[in-house]
């Protein structure tokens, strides 16, 4: 495993995963930055996916990082500034969004959030991971939270998530050109122990996006500490921030311990709507249709 981190992260990689010292490769640099133009980051990459043929490759980053934050207030601060050029750059593309955060703080770990993506971005975009995967080669690119908003497909698996794994989908799905989801990690102790998976909708009666709450999910072990609570208060912050009109998601009638949990953070569970589903052959089957 590669894990390209931040120079001034206080957590171990190997701690945060679970490894052993030794069992992971690493490359740090301020900001948990792969640029083009790095040659130090472009061959620790080649040297990691060629030689060493590492299966995946963590880009992880981390709330209060003092380069985001550099980048953020647009400092003049010499040679630094060069190397957080592209983040001051990714800061000013969601310069909107970033505004409407009222608090700094907030701000400071939005960016961080969007670094981490825009990383794992880059490295699937660099030519040794074009190449590696055009050779059939079985390497897949993550981006771990809660240091950040975007999650491993290796944590997910961990957590119980079922990905239908032939040929990698999550690698598009979740971490390509146009991600189709965001997802939040719950720590604890620095383990993993619980996710929240969530997409954007659309409200054409409020005229104003909305935010689906696809899966929320605990470890048995870990539950009644306040874990999902956590997650699910962190998505409402998400939908508040990016003005939503509404935070939505279903739960099976016969759940009535998530029912009441729901009930009790302040959610109506609406009895007078039916959810509708096509699964893949379904959709198939109508789309053909003359």
């Amino acid at each position: 495993m590669l894990w390209i981190g931040c120079s001034d992260s206080r957590v171990p990689g190997n701690e945060s995963i679970g490894f052993m010292p030794g069992e992971v490769f690493y490359h740090r640099n301020i900001a948990n930055q792969l640029q083009m133009v790095d040659f130090n980051g472009l061959a620790v990459l080649q040297y990691a996916v060629d030689w060493l043929r590492v299966r995946h490759i963590i880009v992880c980053g981390h709330y209060g990082c003092g380069g985001v934050k550099t980048a953020l207030k647009q400092n003049e601060l010499g040679l630094l500034n060069n190397w957080l050029h592209d983040v001051g750059e990714l800061s000013l593309r969601h310069k909107v969004e970033l505004d409407a955060m009222s608090d700094r703080q907030h701000r400071v770990d939005a960016l961080c959030e969007l670094n981490v993506i825009e990383q794992v971005r880059n490295v699937c975009r660099s030519p040794i991971l074009l190449q590696a995967w055009r050779r059939g080669q079985d390497v897949s690119v993550h981006g771990p939270g809660p240091y950040t908003g975007e999650v491993s497909a290796a944590v997910l698996a961990e957590l119980g998530c079922r990905f239908v794994m032939a040929g990698h989908p999550e690698r598009r799905t979740l971490f390509g050109d146009r991600p189709y989801a965001e997802v939040l990690i719950a720590r604890r102790e620095g383990t993993p122990v619980g996710f929240a998976l969530f997409f954007h909708s659309y409200s054409t009666f409020l005229a104003q996006p909305g935010i689906y709450l696809e899966d929320i999910f605990v470890l048995p072990e870990h539950r009644g500490v306040g874990a999902g609570k956590a997650l699910l208060r962190r998505v409402a912050q998400i939908a508040r921030e990016r003005n939503c009109g509404r935070l939505e998601w279903s739960v099976l009638d016969w759940n009535q311990p998530a029912i009441e949990f729901y009930l009790r953070v302040g959610a109506t569970v609406t009895p007078d709507w039916r959810f509708c589903r096509m699964g893949a052959d379904e959709i198939a089957k109508f789309a053909d249709e003359s």
